[in-house]
């Protein structure tokens, strides 16, 4: 397994494998989640709302801001359905930590936080990388929360496209290949100036044994 993990990582770019076979389309969740980018990060967006959005009070009901966002931008996309709302109201949430500085889908979370880490010498983001990708469910959501509020602190945007896809595959249980995906990217950026290693195998088996 780990002769075959070196091997996956040894290419210089990450081989982009497609979509699980019920994953939201493409197109639709792009345009949606440049859509939200781009209204959240608005300077014209009021401030009130996008503090309500931040708090994402647990227990309380979603605040109006939610609705207009995802009625207007979300709700109509052809993947969607009620089963999606509770997973788009992380992802409003943690873009709204983030504003104004949201979505650049030239910059996947792995690469950015390889980068970061060998920026600033700080090994423990791989750590709290790791986490992210070994979480499921309720950790998750607090993970990509955290990995928001790391990211807002240091004015980086990253791909929300694939974070969301993460947390909606997560919620229909289809979530393996994306985290695999996303470890090939902070490794193959991480090698550029290492020789670390990572068994992208333990992904998939963490998963199967949740």
């Amino acid at each position: 397994m780990q002769e075959a993990s070196e091997h996956a990582l040894e290419t210089s770019e990450p081989t982009v494998e497609g979509p699980p076979p019920e994953a939201p389309a493409a197109d639709s969740l792009n345009k949606a989640v440049a859509s939200l980018a781009g209204k959240l990060g608005a300077d014209y967006f009021p401030k009130g709302d996008l503090a309500r959005l931040r708090r994402g009070d647990r227990g309380a009901p979603p605040p109006s801001a939610f609705w207009r966002l995802y009625l207007d931008l979300v709700a109509d996309a052809p993947f969607l359905g009620a089963r999606d709302e509770d997973s788009w109201r992380i992802i409003l949430q943690c873009m709204a930590i983030m504003a104004p500085n949201i979505h650049n889908p030239e910059r996947r979370l792995g690469r950015v936080l390889a980068g970061l880490m060998r920026a600033n010498q700080q090994p423990s983001l791989e750590s709290r990388f790791l986490k992210l990708l070994s979480c499921r469910g309720r950790m998750l959501r607090e993970q990509v929360r955290h990995m928001a509020r790391l990211l807002a602190s240091r004015n980086l945007s990253v791909d929300w496209v694939q974070l969301a896809q993460l947390i909606l595959a997560d919620a229909a249980r289809r979530s393996e290949r994306i985290r695999r995906n996303m470890a090939r990217d902070f490794y193959i950026e991480d090698r550029k100036n290492s020789s670390k290693t990572v068994d992208i195998d333990h992904f998939e088996n963490q998963g199967e044994a949740s």
